[in-house]
């Protein structure tokens, strides 16, 4: 999902000329008042992973200062004239409208991989969606947004069946073969061992209802069965197996 947003939020802001050209007046500004009395007020660093999913500083910044700029507050003018500070600032005026739309499309694609995260794909999850985004859009560009989110959460959710949730983030699965990794030790450096099978345990329910009925579906002896069948000699099992002594046939006969 994280990806997906990120596609469509690069996708517009590159086709965007007014998104250059505030990049542009954005690190200029960066340069010329970092050294003067409004280095309080210079833009934030951007990242450069992510940074289409990270724009949220750089917008606030931008909205702040603009509010500074209309306001023109005492506490601020303490530390210089308002035509300083208009000729350093001021550009951001240019760039009201753009804001708000901006904010909008940042809005709608962190709302919806948050939901993402937190809920997976379900059969709920597009409803979820929809109702998280349906105040998020005011200007024309940000529905579209809007929509080819919903559509994509739809088409993805619709591989859920009725009762089962799917993982859209990669996060939840890196989190699960963590702890996994913590709870074979050393030893999942001999490769996939019977722990194995407790993935399964970490992600889905633990109330004593599921535990006992799992207790009495599976006996002890498929669990062996299955690790044959499907794992079959790890590496650390092979080692001690193929460094053995090679026993000669006076050795055998005696």
């Amino acid at each position: 999902m994280a990806h997906k947003a990120a596609t469509l939020l690069k996708s517009r802001l590159e086709r965007d000329e007014r998104w250059s050209s505030f990049g542009t007046r954005v690190g200029q500004t960066k340069f010329q008042a970092q050294q003067t009395e409004w280095a309080f007020l210079v833009p934030p660093a951007q990242r450069s992973k992510a940074r289409y999913l990270n724009l949220e500083p750089l917008l606030h910044w931008a909205t702040r200062t603009l509010r500074v700029l209309d306001e023109q507050p005492a506490a601020t003018l303490r530390h210089g004239t308002p035509e300083r500070l208009d000729e350093k600032l001021g550009w951001l005026r240019e760039y009201r409208a753009a804001l708000v739309e901006w904010f909008e499309w940042h809005t709608l694609a962190q709302a919806t991989i948050d939901e993402v995260r937190h809920q997976g794909y379900a059969s709920d999850t597009v409803g979820r969606v929809e109702r998280r985004l349906q105040s998020a859009a005011s200007t024309p560009s940000a529905a579209v947004l809007r929509d080819e989110l919903i559509a994509f959460v739809a088409a993805e959710s619709a591989a859920a069946r009725p009762d089962e949730r799917l993982p859209g983030s990669s996060e939840i699965l890196e989190s699960a073969f963590g702890q996994l990794k913590a709870l074979e030790g050393d030893h999942q450096k001999g490769g996939f061992t019977g722990l194995l099978l407790s993935l399964g345990a970490l992600v889905g329910r633990l109330d004593a209802t599921t535990i006992s009925t799992a207790l009495l579906k599976t006996p002890w002896k498929l669990v062996p069965k299955w690790l044959t069948e499907n794992l079959g000699h790890t590496l650390a099992s092979k080692r001690p197996e193929t460094c053995q002594p090679h026993v000669t046939g006076a050795q055998e006969t005696r």
